[in-house]
């Protein structure tokens, strides 16, 4: 992931840490009330989160969004007007009057705007039972996955209060030919963002891509993760067949179409270690972009091999009626057959 240098990350992040606090104590903001969850900062696309154990953390808005004190939530900067040119004013104070023995504390008091605010744009109300939520908030669990042999999460993993937005940018699409057992799977991320503490170790194989763009190893951290990607596409076309005995869908062709993206951002802290080494982000953000495209290019045949294993061992455990519940059946199936006549498939997976 990048250059992994030994301790530039810890400095980067002590030194904007440190710079930041100063201003926040230079403007005479008080940080973190009694009782309050979320903090406001000077510069607006920041906010400190106070609901942590130990000293507050400071989070980052996604791009082109500013943290709103009124919905507690980041939002765009039109809906913020308190926030002009990317700073906010210093938040107001009042001290209580004193008697002649006790001594008074100063709380911030926040002005609320009267207009009510979104986080995020939003289409039409939609009447489809198949519509799913934008915005997820205060999520955990744990983060147990095995997809052999690219990724091994080790059991006792976890993630906690995830706040995540862009979901109804995410889709998955494949359109199967029964007759002639290929099908194409297209997943799509629009402009998809989480943020959440983690608490992770495992093991990663990203071969052939090079350790200067996506590195393999053992991998092991905890804190804040950041993740945004915009404008994802993946579109991928297989080949199978059916054995009857053990009655087992297998991938015998893989191809990728199309693997794509405008951005991508990640960003799991000072403490994530991969091979031992912490992870210069900053740089691997720079990096990704250009090496992921030119790397996809240059083995793409390895990468198809690659992933054709990983999905035929992932799947092995269920037969083809499983699979095709999955695919076909429910109201809001993610796939379509293209072949009316012959619809084996989709019959066994209503049944």
């Amino acid at each position: 992931m990048g250059r992994l240098l030994k301790h530039g990350v810890i400095l980067l992040i002590t030194a904007v840490f440190s710079t930041i606090n100063f201003l926040g104590c230079a403007a005479g903001q008080e940080i973190c009330s009694d009782g309050e969850r979320y903090s406001p900062h000077p510069e607006c696309k920041f906010y400190w989160d106070c609901n942590s154990v130990g000293d507050p953390i400071l989070r980052e808005c996604p791009a082109d969004l500013f943290w709103d004190v009124a919905i507690t939530a980041c939002n765009l900067p039109e809906n913020v007007p308190d926030c002009v040119g990317g700073t906010r004013p210093p938040i107001t104070t009042t001290t209580t009057p004193t008697t002649t023995t006790p001594t008074t504390t100063t709380r911030p008091t926040t002005t609320r705007p009267t207009t009510t605010t979104t986080r995020r744009p939003t289409a039409a109300p939609c009447g489809s039972q198949c519509c799913v939520n934008d915005v997820y908030d205060g999520l955990s669990g744990h983060l147990n996955a095995t997809f052999s042999p690219i990724i091994e999460v080790f059991q006792g993993s976890t993630f906690s209060n995830l706040y995540t937005h862009g979901v109804s940018t995410l889709d998955l699409d494949c359109i199967f030919n029964v007759s002639s057992w290929t099908g194409d799977i297209i997943r799509r991320a629009g402009n998809f963002y989480f943020q959440g503490d983690y608490d992770i170790w495992g093991y990663l194989d990203l071969f052939p891509f090079s350790s200067l763009c996506l590195p393999s190893g053992s991998f092991s951290g905890a804190g804040v993760a950041t993740f945004e990607v915009q404008n994802l596409d993946w579109i991928v076309g297989i080949s199978f067949s059916l054995d009857q005995v053990p009655d087992r869908l297998t991938i015998q062709i893989l191809t990728i179409h199309e693997i794509s993206f405008d951005r991508i951002y990640l960003n799991l802290g000072p403490n994530f270690r991969i091979n031992g080494s912490p992870v210069d982000w900053e740089a691997f953000n720079a990096n990704l972009h250009s090496c992921f495209h030119t790397q996809l290019k240059q083995y793409r045949r390895e990468i198809e091999t690659k992933l054709k294993f990983a999905l035929n061992e992932r799947y092995s455990q269920f037969d083809h009626v499983e699979i095709s519940k999955f695919l076909f059946a429910g109201a809001c199936p993610p796939c379509v057959t293209v072949c009316p006549q012959c619809l084996n498939l989709r019959t066994a997976a209503l049944q």
